[in-house]
């Protein structure tokens, strides 16, 4: 074989198990609390493009991923009345997010509306344009 050729094959082989090795830049974080957990991507470019123009970035993926982790405690605490499950909801729903709207209806001394809000305060979809 030619040495041009083979010094290609090599650097696209290093690319390759480079990549493999590192998942081609994403990599699986899981947030856990009692019994909940919830897995989501982070990008180690900190962001995927979706398609042209439009990105799904490291910041989104945690807030979902923070929202479906308030959701399950939600129902954790439904069912044991955990108090601290109680007090990481109210973390949660504290949380400054920059992707999803603060819910400003809603303080979080008013507990019991939280719970009875808790798929809409807590909804993980995520809709991009």
């Amino acid at each position: 074989m030619h040495p041009h050729i083979i010094k290609s094959l090599s650097i696209v082989t290093i690319l390759l198990i480079a990549c493999i090795l590192n998942s081609c830049g994403t990599k699986t974080e899981t947030l856990s609390f009692k019994n909940c957990h919830v897995g989501y991507e982070k990008y180690s470019g900190g962001e995927k493009e979706l398609y042209t123009g439009h990105y799904m970035t490291n910041e989104m993926q945690l807030e979902s991923a923070q929202r479906k982790l308030a959701a399950c405690l939600c129902e954790h605490y439904l069912k044991t009345h955990d108090m601290t499950v109680r007090v990481k909801i109210i973390e949660l729903y504290n949380e400054r997010e920059s992707y999803f709207p603060p819910s400003t209806s809603i303080t979080a001394s008013d507990f019991d509306s939280i719970m009875k809000h808790r798929k809409e305060l807590f909804d993980a979809t995520i809709l991009i344009d």
